[in-house]
């Protein structure tokens, strides 16, 4: 903790490439440096209807927004696990609860 709050340190790097997210960790436990809380906020969206979305499209929001939440928790926590300690927060998007029909990659089919 600094005089001023807390430290923060951050790392760019491609979190739908699985060797980048190894490479990064890897990075951080060479220098020292722990993940204490990791904040998985990555996220991209096509707007257009559902039928005129490519597959590859399609494929490229559920790797960043959910492939990538799955491969760089997994290695925060292996290491929080290894300490004891961390937090993990994931953030989704506000279409992930309100469905549109632009939005279809992510959207949901809406509540009763």
């Amino acid at each position: 903790m600094t005089q001023s709050g807390y430290h923060v340190e951050i790392a760019a790097f491609d979190v739908t490439d699985e060797s980048e997210v190894k490479s990064a960790f890897a990075k951080f436990d060479k220098a020292g440096i722990n993940i204490d809380i990791l904040i998985n906020n990555a996220g991209v969206q096509f707007r257009k209807p559902m039928v005129e979305l490519e597959t590859s499209d399609w494929h490229r929001v559920i790797d960043t927004n959910l492939t990538s939440a799955f491969v760089v928790g997994r290695e925060a926590a292996k290491r929080m696990i290894e300490r004891g300690d961390g937090k993990i927060i994931n953030i989704g998007s506000l279409t992930s609860e309100l469905a549109r029909a632009t939005v279809a990659p992510h959207g949901s089919q809406g509540r009763d």
